[in-house]
């Protein structure tokens, strides 16, 4: 096992489904109801690595998307088991090697936890703040083999749009990246919004965030503390909640490069799900999970 891949890149069990950490600074606020607005924009169905990295660059130019590391999040999910990573350089990197990737991944968390864990096919949520929202897109992952059958090329199944609190009515460079001719077609979508309590408990399992990768010093990986918490959810909330195994936090206070730091504890997390963005069917719930350091200073 090499527990340097669980520094590069957060992981957690629980695949398909599970919580996709998002630390991004808020552009959606949830006080405004349980209704929001979804921009969906055009794919090609069946994408490479860098049809999906150009839409996100053009993104970034049109719409002041932030691609840089602690702003872009990204939840690539297997079956099993799910990794995290930060920034469209790193994204860059994964995307057309996630089956590699995942395979690599797999044999760590089967040796680390003792248990077989399923691949099927890598998946990938990725979401980025925008002027007026949030920046998404949803890949499944396929093999596109080449003509000798001997070699393939990752391609993914593609979905991406923009998530609005309030319709905005006149953005010309959305307009641009719908490729309308009329209004922006503006799709009306529930989105049901949770609070969970960290009450204060110490985080378990803490394993360190390699932050040159993630460009975030304020992240950590460790055990999810609100499994076991009930709320008036959805049963796709709480089993988002209930498959995921380890978080990725954002930590409050705390001493420069936390050397001093005796442990972490829990804060609140709010979550995210958004009714029409799905994953094969799955819920695409989004979390953002905080800790506070506790020091003897």
């Amino acid at each position: 096992m090499d527990p340097s891949e669980l520094e590069r890149r957060p992981t957690s069990l629980g695949g398909y489904g599970s919580i996709v950490p998002y630390h991004a600074p808020a552009t959606y606020d949830p006080i405004y109801g349980d209704e929001g607005v979804r921009v969906d924009l055009p794919t090609e169905g069946y994408e490479s690595a860098d049809q999906i990295l150009n839409r996100l660059t053009r993104a970034a130019d049109k719409l002041d998307l932030d691609t840089d590391p602690g702003r872009l999040y990204y939840s690539a999910q297997c079956q099993d088991f799910s990794w995290y990573g930060s920034g469209i350089e790193d994204l860059r990197e994964d995307l057309p090697s996630s089956w590699k990737l995942s395979q690599t991944l797999q044999k760590t968390l089967e040796e680390r936890h003792g248990t077989e864990l399923g691949i099927h096919r890598p998946c990938f949520v990725i979401l980025a703040p925008i002027r007026y929202g949030i920046f998404w897109t949803v890949l499944r992952g396929f093999k596109n083999s080449d003509e000798d059958g001997e070699g393939y090329e990752t391609v993914y199944d593609t979905q991406a749009g923009v998530l609005m609190e309030n319709p905005v009515l006149s953005w010309p460079a959305l307009e641009e990246l719908v490729e309308s001719d009329g209004p922006i077609p503006l799709v009306t979508t529930e989105v049901e919004a949770v609070s969970l309590r960290g009450e204060d408990r110490p985080l378990e399992e803490v394993i360190p965030v390699n932050h040159d990768r993630t460009g975030d010093a304020d992240i950590l990986a460790a055990k999810n503390v609100y499994e076991s918490q009930k709320t008036e959810a959805s049963e796709q909330m709480h089993e988002a909640v209930e498959r995921t195994a380890r978080l990725s936090y954002r930590i409050k206070g705390g001493t420069i490069g936390f050397e001093k730091e005796r442990e972490f504890r829990a804060e609140g997390m709010s979550l995210l799900r958004p009714e029409g963005i799905t994953l094969g069917g799955w819920p695409v719930v989004m979390g953002s999970p905080f800790c506070r350091a506790i020091s003897d200073e």
